[in-house]
């Protein structure tokens, strides 16, 4: 099992960085599958992503514009359970394993996807 912990502190308004969480989970599940891969520990793996004392945290978008909402929702809830991907190659791209998830957490802070990925799990470039 691998497991990896990263803890945000709240500033005065408590923003949850969707970028740099993005960042930081697609470097952390590379290194995963790395060690894995020289550990020789063949899939499947489950990825599990869970979201402690996340309740009124909304995500920071920084300059990211989206034309529906001025402001992201606080997510509703003190622990957000990710659904599970299971991954059945380590070959895959980080991104498609992960895009999933991403979604998940940005549907619940009030929109359809990750708005730093495009619809082929290409990294937009920042405006």
């Amino acid at each position: 099992m691998l497991e990896f912990v990263r803890v945000y502190e709240a500033g005065a308004e408590k923003y949850f960085p969707s970028g740099g969480y993005e960042k930081e989970l697609l470097n952390s599940y590379s290194a995963g599958v790395d060690a894995l891969k020289k550990l020789v520990i063949d899939p499947p793996l489950i990825v599990l992503v869970t979201l402690a004392n996340a309740k009124g945290y909304r995500l920071g978008i920084g300059s990211i514009a989206h034309p529906f909402t001025s402001e992201p929702i606080p997510f509703d809830r003190d622990v957000m359970l990710i659904p599970d991907v299971q991954v059945e190659s380590l070959d895959r791209r980080d991104i498609d394993v992960l895009r999933p998830i991403l979604d998940i957490i940005w549907n619940a802070g009030g929109y359809e996807r990750s708005l730093h990925f495009d619809e082929n799990n290409n990294r937009k470039q920042p405006r």
